[in-house]
């Protein structure tokens, strides 16, 4: 009888990177529910950390069309639990009269005890658009 081999964990950076892919595409499909279940209860966004956070995700995220996280540019940082992760995204804009958007975001993922990979806090922001 042969035993399989047990699955070597990701590294940091790939389950970094799985996690942004996942989050461009719960975006781009307007999967706000699913997409605001990869944070943690009480993650710290935007100085949020109450339920408002759902909300305040699909808010913040309706307005833009084609996310796309620069995944060439994306910062990984692991740090004892914590992954911080600094990425580049460009987006469509659908308000704002801007045909394109630039931004990044900074976010601190830790792994739980479920297994999952949940961000606990996240602080996104527009680039400044040259001039």
């Amino acid at each position: 009888m042969s035993e399989e081999a047990p699955q070597p964990e990701k590294a940091p950076n790939d389950l970094a990177k799985d996690w942004l892919y996942k989050l461009e595409a719960l975006t781009r499909v307007k999967n706000f529910v699913e997409a605001a279940a990869m944070f943690h209860k009480n993650c710290v966004y935007f100085g949020l950390e109450d339920d408002r956070r759902i909300v305040d995700f699909a808010e913040t995220w309706k307005i833009q069309r084609k996310l796309s996280f620069d995944m060439n540019q994306v910062k990984i940082i692991p740090s004892g639990d914590l992954i911080m992760v600094a990425a580049p995204w460009v987006a469509t804009s659908v308000i704002e009269g801007a045909p394109f958007k630039q931004g990044r975001i900074t976010v601190g993922l830790m792994a739980f005890s479920n297994g999952k990979l949940l961000a606990v806090h996240m602080h996104n922001s527009y680039q400044p658009q040259a001039k």
